[in-house]
């Protein structure tokens, strides 16, 4: 399984794990990782190379309505940003789509 948590959604990835970093990132990694986007979007807009650290994480996520372009990506903290968008997942599961949350709140 593949966790996107800019989507909420888990995708069946059809490997093992060693399999997944060994063969299907090297032979495809646009599938794998989105590597165009990375490369002809990110890096040619004046994005940061993301440090080990790091990811590039949408500032609204696509699953509380965010757009899928550069203007709502940025630089992240990767623990940070995982951290944060599990509980706000854990949240809004379940919910129909265009209730109000309070993401300040208990």
């Amino acid at each position: 399984m593949l966790f996107e948590p800019g989507t909420a959604e888990a995708l069946e990835i059809p490997n093992n794990i060693e399999t997944y970093h060994d063969v299907l990132v090297i032979e495809d990694p646009d599938a794998a990782l989105s590597a165009n986007i990375y490369l002809e979007d990110w890096l040619a807009a004046g994005g940061a190379q993301p440090g080990y650290d790091q990811c590039i994480g949408y500032k609204k996520p696509l699953f509380l309505g965010g757009e899928d372009d550069l203007s709502n990506q940025e630089l992240s903290d990767l623990e940070v940003y995982w951290h944060i968008l599990g509980q706000v997942i854990a949240k809004v599961k379940g919910l129909p789509p265009g209730t109000p949350v309070n993401l300040r709140g208990g």
